[in-house]
């Protein structure tokens, strides 16, 4: 079996995944900001889901100060790591957008919503 096709097995399940992401409107919010939501009540619910969809996949996950979540996988002693740096904040959807941004859709093979080309889209 080709990697294509084994990867189109998943890709019903993944684009879910990507959409719980893009449904929220990780956008710094100074209404929502406090000591506990430094960037806003959304960012932490981006976080929360991130650090739900890495345990429900078995993965070891934790956050830094309501700012950072971590995710890993592979063994907690290795001697060696990669880290791969991505982001899920995005800047304010503004104007001119054909569909609503946070509602993500597939059309024509493509997928559109506000983050699914700016990071929020690695987790695919």
């Amino acid at each position: 079996m080709t990697w294509v096709r084994q990867a189109k097995q998943y890709e019903a399940a993944l684009i879910n995944d990507l959409n719980q992401i893009v449904r929220i409107p990780s956008v710094l919010d100074s209404k929502t900001q406090t000591t506990q939501t430094p960037f806003g009540i959304d960012m932490i619910r981006a976080l929360s889901k991130m650090e739900e969809l890495a345990n429900r996949d078995g993965f070891r996950y934790g956050r830094v100060d309501n700012m950072v979540t971590w995710i890993e996988f592979g063994p907690a002693d290795a001697p060696e790591s990669l880290g791969i740096l991505t982001h899920i904040d995005v800047v304010p959807a503004g104007d001119g957008w054909l569909r609503q941004p946070f509602n993500p859709e597939v059309l024509d093979g493509l997928y559109f919503g506000r983050g699914a080309a700016d990071m929020k889209a690695d987790l695919t």
